[in-house]
């Protein structure tokens, strides 16, 4: 299936099975008012017949999605886990649309039933057609905004009142125009108008009580909406998806636990291997100094992200006066990996020199599972510059594991794992050949326009420096996250690592440990991780 966003029918065909009797007239219905006739399979002719059958259907279709999206492949759960969220929308709006007229006895749904000439209007070319189509159009075939990770939740429930307010309006217009109230149209009218607020209000209140119930049933929907801002909406959807290792916890419970391939053991082992090296090579540092490992010292850095396109200018500072602040880096980023975006579009991760880029790209690397990941990490600056992006990934494996892998023998053998290429350090690719590589990103993106084709999607993770994004052309709808400098309690928490290991060796040669005021008082040297390495050395 490709990765798109999902109106109504096409999620309720993901989840219910083409033998359901809703999903048959949803089939029926999408695309074109003239299969409204065809409705009478749930065994009424009318519109609110559907709806009713919708309410029952979709409650119990989200009530077992625990069991649906268990033991998938990670892409296969991603598309489950949107299709869901539509179909939790468009539940929540029609729970709200009973609960709201049932104080209003102007609107009588249950005498709104269509009489056999509208039945015929529909399926020929009138003004009910039309009023009927905008109704289908809203409702089952739009796509409903969802969360994302770059966007703080409050961004997606103001979006989804928008879209209530949108079908509210339709349905006004279509039952205004019904013979079941002739002679009355005008009340009707001035009645849906008057409660339209109240409806998309009450919606979007049951939407945020069904999303929460989501959240217990699948981590990866705290983590769409929990990682940016800490606002009183989001607060109440975090549930136990408060740091990286929990959410990773959460998602190992669900995986499928198939037998992890020998060359991905590998692959992972060389990964996690990375996290017990020095944050610095031993051979920059003295003797009598104690370094870190990159699992122990790894600070998990702030961020900002945005969404760009063609035209957008992320090396600039003020294009980012719009961005969106980001608590968990590492946290975004999983929820970027398990959300549909991923496979789309490349994230293009900046950050100043020695802002960790690099090191994030290690212990992402190393931490996500693998029976959901099927990571591949290509430091650019050590393979071909101007090999396509398939020849740099083959070429990184066989510098990590020692033999040849095609890409494809590689895809097949990740099982239920969804493929996640790490390519690092685009700002080296050009200064190695000094070439122009704009077309890098949409190069990027073609590939995994193929990939998902073929039915063999990947995600794919890009960093730079923040100088050089001005030369590259950014794929519409590309996310960009920006590394932010360190802040005063990320320099101390780093320190306190870094003082714990070499206390010892200090206090021996009758010197003292770095104390935090002194490294904070050297503004900007602190607040980059290398250079705060550099001071502390």
């Amino acid at each position: 299936m490709r990765s798109r966003p999902l109106g109504y029918a096409d999620a309720a065909r993901l989840l219910g099975g083409a033998d359901n009797a809703v999903i048959k007239a949803l089939g029926a219905a999408s695309g074109t008012a003239a299969a409204a006739v065809t409705v009478g399979t749930l065994g009424a002719n009318d519109f609110f017949a559907l709806r009713g059958a919708l309410i029952t259907w979709g409650n119990a279709a989200v009530a077992g999605l625990r069991e649906r999206v268990t033991g998938v492949r990670r892409f296969d759960r991603t598309q489950r886990l949107v299709a869901a969220h539509a179909i939790i929308v468009v539940t929540a709006f029609y729970e709200a649309l009973d609960a709201v007229l049932a104080d209003h006895p102007d609107v009588d749904l249950a005498a709104a039933a269509l009489t056999a000439g509208e039945q015929v209007a529909i399926a020929t070319s009138t003004v009910v057609t039309t009023r009927y189509a905008d109704l289908v159009q809203v409702l089952i075939d739009t796509p409903p905004p969802m969360p994302a990770p770059h966007q703080p939740f409050e961004a997606t429930v103001g979006a989804l009142a928008g879209y209530f307010g949108s079908a509210a309006a339709a349905l006004r217009d279509f039952l205004s125009g019904l013979s079941a109230f002739t002679g009355h149209a005008d009340r009707v009218r001035e009645a849906l108008t008057a409660v339209e607020h109240e409806v998309r209000r009450a919606a979007v209140e049951r939407y945020t009580r069904a999303y929460r119930a989501l959240i217990i049933q699948a981590p990866e929907f705290g983590v769409w909406a929990g990682m940016v801002d800490a606002q009183a909406t989001r607060a109440l959807l975090r549930e136990s998806v408060a740091d990286l290792s929990a959410q990773l916890d959460a998602l190992r419970t669900v995986s499928g636990a198939a037998a992890v391939d020998a060359v991905l053991a590998g692959l992972g082992k060389r990964y996690r291997a990375g996290l017990d090296a020095a944050i610095l090579g031993a051979k920059h540092a003295p003797s009598h100094v104690v370094l870190p490992s990159l699992g122990d010292g790894y600070v998990n850095p702030h961020g900002r992200a945005a969404v760009a396109g063609p035209f957008d200018l992320p090396a600039t500072e003020a294009w980012w006066e719009r961005s969106t602040a980001v608590d968990d880096v590492q946290g975004f980023l999983l929820a970027h990996l398990t959300g549909p975006a991923a496979v789309v579009t490349p994230l293009v991760v900046l950050g100043q020199p020695g802002s960790g880029k690099s090191a994030m790209t290690k212990t992402l690397a190393a931490r996500l599972p693998a029976a959901d990941f099927l990571v591949i990490r290509v430091e650019l600056r050590n393979v071909p510059a101007d090999s396509s992006i398939q020849a740099q990934i083959e070429e990184a494996v066989l510098q990590m594991l020692g033999e040849r892998v095609s890409w494809p023998d590689l895809v097949r053998r990740a099982g239920a794992a969804l493929p996640v290429v790490i390519l690092d350090g685009f700002d080296e690719l050009l200064q190695a050949t000094g070439m122009n590589r704009a077309d890098y990103l949409d190069q990027i993106r073609r590939f995994q326009q193929r990939e998902e084709e073929l039915d063999r999607p990947v995600a794919v993770l890009v960093t730079s420096r923040t100088v050089v994004a001005d030369r590259a052309r950014f794929p519409d709808n590309s996310v960009v996250l920006r590394l932010e400098p360190f802040d005063e309690p990320q320099v101390r928490a780093w320190l306190d690592v870094w003082n714990a290991h070499n206390a010892g060796g200090l206090a021996a040669r009758g010197l003292r440990p770095l104390p935090a005021e002194t490294a904070l008082a050297q503004g900007e040297l602190a607040s980059q991780p290398l250079l705060l390495l550099l001071l502390a050395l």
